[in-house]
């Protein structure tokens, strides 16, 4: 059965609304992650179906868009910090996903944080979001931010490193 996300923000004035909206978001994420875990007990051809994706590609799209505009215009630090976990717990999910489709267990670390390009190319946008001198400090700070969240929450040892390895210069192992 599918579920259709509805990604709306609220209005730019009301800042108390933008922020309860980023906490749902950030449970729709969560909550999702936790489906993850849990459908790894499951029998293979149950797992197969419960590791798709609750967000479609237009979905995740729409949201991480959503996010880094919140990240730059919101003078709001708690929603910036919402903002750039959401990003990072993506990010990660993104990363596990593409390191899924590359290169194997055995891969160099080099090889394998080259991988983390394909799908939403998050991990990539997030780099060149935390150096461009032309985006707004905040947007720069939740690029950075964000880039620690996926990190946090790789969901495994080689994604992690792979992580660090492909944002060389602002996340410290």
């Amino acid at each position: 059965m599918r579920t259709t996300v509805v990604v709306a923000g609220a209005s730019s004035g009301d800042a108390r609304a933008e922020y309860a909206s980023l906490v749902a978001l950030r449970e729709a994420v969560d909550g999702f992650e936790r489906r993850e875990a849990d459908a790894s007990e499951l029998p293979e051809a149950s797992r197969k179906e419960e590791e798709a994706s609750f967000f479609t590609e237009a979905e995740n799209a729409s949201i991480v868009e959503r996010l880094l505009a919140t990240g730059e215009r919101t003078e709001e630090e708690g929603a910036r910090a919402v903002a750039a976990e959401c990003l990072g717990r993506l990010a990660a999910r993104d990363a596990y996903a593409s390191r899924a489709n590359g290169p194997s267990a055995d891969a160099s670390r080099e090889d394998a944080s080259k991988s983390l390009a394909g799908g939403l190319g998050l991990v990539e946008r997030l780099r060149a979001d935390a150096g461009d001198a032309n985006l707004s400090a905040g947007r720069r700070a939740a690029a950075v931010a964000a880039a620690k969240h996926a990190v946090l929450h790789a969901r495994t040892r080689a994604t992690r490193d792979a992580l660090i390895d492909a944002l060389p210069g602002f996340v410290n192992p």
